[in-house]
């Protein structure tokens, strides 16, 4: 488990460290639920319940997972900036 996590900053293009508050890992222990990186709140790991976040990475650029609701709000920010979206 990595100590910090990667924030991208969609209007800056740049990250900035954040300590790892919720001991998030990429491959969840118990492989079906873990904690969204930006809310906290416990999700299911499936095709509906997470998503892999555009904005939590690890050092190496992998993406945590996230809510619908988080997702959604990143997908806004990243309009907001002028970034594509995927």
């Amino acid at each position: 488990m990595e100590k910090t996590l990667k924030k991208w900053d969609f209007d800056r293009h740049s990250y900035s460290d954040v300590p790892n508050t919720y001991g998030l890992e990429l491959r969840p222990p118990d492989g079906t639920r873990t904690r969204c990186a930006n809310c906290g709140i416990t999700i299911e790991v499936s095709d509906k319940g997470s998503y892999v976040s555009d904005q939590w990475h690890n050092s190496t650029g992998w993406g945590y997972l996230v809510c619908d609701y988080c997702f959604a709000l990143e997908q806004i920010a990243r309009r907001k900036a002028g970034e594509n979206e995927k």
